[in-house]
């Protein structure tokens, strides 16, 4: 019995150690896409809109803001699918467990 309880508690650190991992690296990946990609947006953006003809600048804030606000709304479904798709922390963890508790409740 203690022996499936280490094994169990065993497989629960790997998941524990993959999921912070993972957070880990969406986390330092999206911060640093965000700070590039803002600097980025604002330079491209101004120098755009500066080389248009003075009467067109607004027109072309304006087009450039619809376009990135697009490209956004793109992006924010985009990563609502990816985390919907993803399977439940500790699938794994919680399908042994169950297992484990049946097969406990069969030696009854």
């Amino acid at each position: 019995m203690a022996q499936l309880v280490a094994t169990r508690l065993e497989l629960l650190g790997f998941e524990l150690a993959e999921e912070r991992r993972a957070a880990t690296e969406l986390i330092v990946l999206l911060s640093v896409g965000a700070v590039f990609g803002a600097l980025a947006v604002v330079i491209l953006t101004v120098g755009l809109v500066l080389a248009l003809p003075p009467e067109w600048r607004p027109w072309g804030a304006l087009a450039t803001g619809v376009g990135y606000g697009g490209v956004a709304g793109w992006a924010f479904l985009r990563v609502r699918r990816l985390l919907r798709g993803r399977s439940a922390p500790f699938a794994a963890t919680v399908s042994e467990l169950k297992r484990d508790k049946e097969w406990l409740e069969g030696l009854k």
